[in-house]
């Protein structure tokens, strides 16, 4: 019987693989945009717009056959396997060479860069000083 893609992502998460199934669909990315470098320059000539395949949540999703909620669930038992996750897939868009206005949407809406972090009830905010305090004054 084959497994679904949410079950391989389960085993791969167990074996602390994730990455590499990650790693896998960045490849055939890779590969597709290679094999379709040749069409893309005749059809630039030609006038037609073809783009190349930008590895993305969606698309991994999409190839591994899971929803974005499977992701959530995989997050929430192995939380440091799913950030290792979307480091990868955010280093990959940061090297796209995407516009800076879809790379930025892609961040804010699939990535999570626009969400702030809010303390919890009854949790002191976290201070973070952006500057080096010892040399104020100076």
């Amino acid at each position: 019987m084959k497994k679904s893609g949410g079950d391989l992502l389960w085993d791969a998460c167990r074996k602390g693989k994730l990455d590499h199934l990650l790693e896998q669909y960045i490849l055939s990315c890779k590969e597709e945009n290679k094999e379709g470098a040749e069409r893309t320059a005749s059809s630039v000539r030609k006038g037609k717009r073809i783009s190349g395949h930008f590895p993305n949540l969606a698309g991994f999703c999409r190839a591994k056959g899971i929803s974005m909620e499977t992701l959530a669930e995989l997050e929430k038992e192995f939380p440091e396997q799913v950030a290792r996750f979307y480091v990868i897939l955010e280093d990959e868009a940061l090297n796209s060479g995407l516009p800076p206005p879809i790379l930025s949407a892609y961040l804010k809406k699939r990535l999570g860069y626009e969400r702030e972090a809010a303390p919890s009830a009854g949790e002191a905010p976290e201070i973070r000083f952006e500057h080096d305090i010892l040399k104020d004054g100076e």
